[in-house]
This record gives C-alpha cells, sequence and structure tokens, in this order.
C-alpha cells in the first residue's frame, strides 16, 4: 500500500488517524513519511476538536523543524500530495494486512507451545478482525441495568438446542454467541446430531447457516430433509414434491447451506456469508476441513475454534462446530475432553459447550449412543445421557 495513502486517510480523518495508531503504521512508513505521521499526530493532540488537518499549519511546523530548502522540499511534497481518498476502504486494507500477519504470528505461537505470546496475540486478532474506531462505544454500558442489556427481547431469549435431553442439560438452551463443539468417532452420528439440531432450529423459525465440507451436499441436504419430514431417506428421494411441501412447511426454508468449492472453506470466506445471510446460528461440518494457518493439526483447529467464536459474538450467532475424537475413543461410550483429536487445549478453551458422543459397537447396532457433556459453561451440567438414533432419519432423539 502506498504510504501516502495512508497520511491522506490520517490527514482526512481523526478517527482514522486513531485507528491507524492501533495498527502501528509508522512499522509501514519511510523517514520523512514518519516524520508528517508525527506532525498529523501532533495536529490531533493539540486540537482536541479538530476533525482533520490543515495542510498549512502542517507545513509550517515542519518548515520550522527543517528550515533549509532543500531538507524542507521532501516534506512539502509529501503534504502537497495529501488527497482525499475513500478512509473506509483504506483502513479495511490495513486491518486485512495486519490480521494476516497477527494469524500467522500466532499460528508460530501456538505451533511454538509460547503460551504467554498466545495470550498476547489473542485479543489482537480478535480487535483487528471486530472491527475499529466506529463501534468502540457500542458494547460498553456504564454500570448497565438489566433494561440496558436486554434491549432487544428476541435476542437475548435462549435458542432451544435439540435434542430435548441436550436442551435440558444446557439449562433450556443456548445464547446468541455461545459456541458449541461436538464431537465422536466416525459413523457414531455427528452428523445426525447436526441435523437433529439444524432441524430444531429450523422449527424455531431461525436462520441457519450450515457449512457442508465432509460429505457431498446433496447426501446432507436429503438428510436433513429426512429428519424434517421424519421419513427414512429413500422416502425422501422417492417423493420430492411431497418432501419439498413438508419441508417449507416446517421452517426449512431458513437453510442457508454452503459447500465450500475448495479448501473447506476459511474463516474469511464465512465471515463474508455470515455478513450476507446474517444467520442466527451457524454450523460448521466439520471444522477439521476448514483451511486455517498452522502446519500442525492443533494449531490449525486451535486458530479456527478461536475465530469461530469471535464470529458467533461479532455477528450475534450461536456457532456449533463438529469434529473428531481421537482412536482412544473407539468403542467408547462416554468421552471426555481428552478424546477431542487434534488438539491439546485451544478448542476446550474456546467453547462454552463440549459434547462427545460416543457409543459402544454393541450400542451402535442397537441405535444407541451417549452424549457427554465435557464442559457446560450453560449449566454446569456434566452428567451423560443416552439417546437413540434412527439412522435412516437422521435422527436422534
Amino acid at each position: 500500500m502506498q504510504e501516502i495513502k495512508l497520511l491522506s486517510a490520517a490527514a482526512s480523518s481523526r478517527d482514522a488517524a486513531k485507528e491507524l495508531h492501533r495498527f502501528e503504521i509508522h512499522k509501514d512508513l519511510g523517514d520523512a513519511e514518519n516524520i508528517v505521521w508525527e506532525e498529523i499526530c501532533r495536529f490531533y493532540t493539540t486540537d482536541k476538536n479538530a476533525d482533520h488537518i490543515e495542510k498549512s499549519i502542517l507545513k509550517e511546523r515542519l518548515r520550522a523543524q527543517f528550515p533549509k530548502e532543500d531538507h524542507y522540499e521532501k516534506f512539502d511534497m509529501i503534504v502537497s500530495n495529501l488527497r482525499k481518498v475513500s478512509v473506509p476502504n483504506i483502513l479495511d486494507l490495513v486491518r486485512e494486512a495486519r490480521l494476516e500477519t497477527t494469524s500467522r504470528e500466532l499460528a508460530v505461537a501456538l505451533e511454538d507451545g509460547k503460551h504467554k505470546r498466545v495470550d498476547d496475540l489473542i485479543p489482537v486478532y480478535q480487535g483487528l478482525r471486530e472491527g475499529g474506531v466506529d463501534d468502540a462505544e457500542e458494547d460498553v454500558y456504564k454500570a448497565p441495568t438489566y433494561a440496558d442489556l436486554v434491549v432487544d427481547k428476541d435476542k437475548s431469549e435462549k435458542i432451544l438446542v435439540f435434542p430435548k435431553q441436550l436442551n435440558t442439560t444446557l439449562g433450556g438452551g443456548a445464547h446468541r454467541g455461545n459456541h458449541i463443539f461436538l464431537f465422536a468417532r466416525p459413523e457414531v452420528g455427528k452428523t445426525a446430531c447436526a441435523l437433529t439440531m439444524a432441524y430444531g432450529f429450523l422449527k424455531q423459525k431461525l436462520n441457519v447457516l450450515y457449512l457442508g465440507n465432509e460429505e457431498p451436499k446433496l447426501d446432507v441436504i436429503d438428510r436433513l430433509k429426512a429428519r424434517i419430514c421424519d421419513k427414512p431417506i429413500d422416502w425422501v428421494r422417492d417423493n420430492p414434491q411431497k418432501t419439498d411441501e413438508v419441508c417449507f412447511a416446517r421452517g426449512y426454508g431458513g437453510l442457508i447451506f454452503w459447500e465450500p468449492k475448495e479448501n473447506g472453506g476459511t474463516i474469511a470466506e464465512l465471515q463474508r456469508r455470515m455478513a450476507v445471510h446474517k444467520p442466527d446460528v451457524v454450523i460448521v461440518d466439520q471444522l477439521r476441513n476448514m483451511s486455517a494457518p498452522g502446519d500442525s493439526e492443533h494449531v490449525k483447529y486451535e486458530t479456527l475454534a478461536t475465530s469461530i467464536r469471535g464470529l458467533g459474538k461479532q455477528y450475534e450467532a450461536l456457532t456449533i462446530s463438529l469434529g473428531q475424537a481421537g482412536g482412544e475413543a473407539e468403542d467408547q461410550a462416554i468421552l471426555n475432553m481428552n478424546h477431542v483429536y487434534g488438539s491439546k487445549t485451544g478448542i476446550q478453551g474456546t467453547a462454552d459447550v463440549i459434547i462427545g458422543v460416543g457409543a459402544t459397537y454393541q450400542m451402535m447396532e442397537r441405535g444407541e449412543l451417549i452424549m457427554s457433556p465435557c464442559k457446560n459453561k450453560l449449566s454446569g451440567n456434566h452428567k451423560p445421557f443416552k439417546l437413540r438414533m434412527d439412522k435412516q432419519k437422521s435422527k436422534v432423539y
């Protein structure tokens, strides 16, 4: 990015200068441009009411510092070239560049096990992704009352999470901004659980963004329709018109299905879709298939989990991620957080709720599974409970 554009943005707007200071743009400027930058900052510090700088005053101050004509000439040229620019676009470009750099630094810190560095970088990463000075006052409350905090009743109410036993275990549902992580061994029933949840959300007239990067979209959508219709999947495929009538009558119109074309989808791509579609709930099936910085599995997992939690808070959505259980969970009914595949502490730290879905081989033959609330910040209930699963209907109950 050209240095003159950065300085032009700072000169055009006090808020832009504040944001660029947060981005530490002095690191991107040459010696002469840095001196101009310092004078711009001095201008705003001196005049607390100024919303933009006056070039004539800027030039006078620079001439006072560099009275020799050949020294001052380069500063005069820089200030003269300051022009009107699109401040939001300039800030967005800088933010994206800083976000990419910080993401790489976070991945390296996670890989090297530098926990102090990770703790320092995570708030920086979140701040860069969530925006700038324009929203600095939106989520700040001074001595808030209940009425201050619950402005939008619909968004303050809990979202019911199906099956019913899970909803009871969570204390009556989950809030927007909560992150639920559900994991299991292959074939145990992760997707059936996710589709049961999705149907429950759709019944509540909520918009559900379903990121499907594990199975072909036609298979997942047919399974969801089977769950909605409470019919075997073969019936759904044999009766497409009747299936659609039933599905749309039961909330199917709130589904936004996204199948990434490549790389399992990225956080940036997910964010763009959340910004456009404004879902109430986001289901990521599966987390491990998404792309993220980091060479090792646990670094990628932790980066993704951190990012998805942040997106849920930013866009006021309940987020649900699906993941794998490690080989030690094979033929196990009750799982714990140590069974999460590819993560040491990252996912465990970023989720409000972690649900392990387990079953022995005999239980799977009988269509049974056990949900274990390994982590439950919503109610504190960690008691495992048994459920039944109808694979033909992708129904967990």
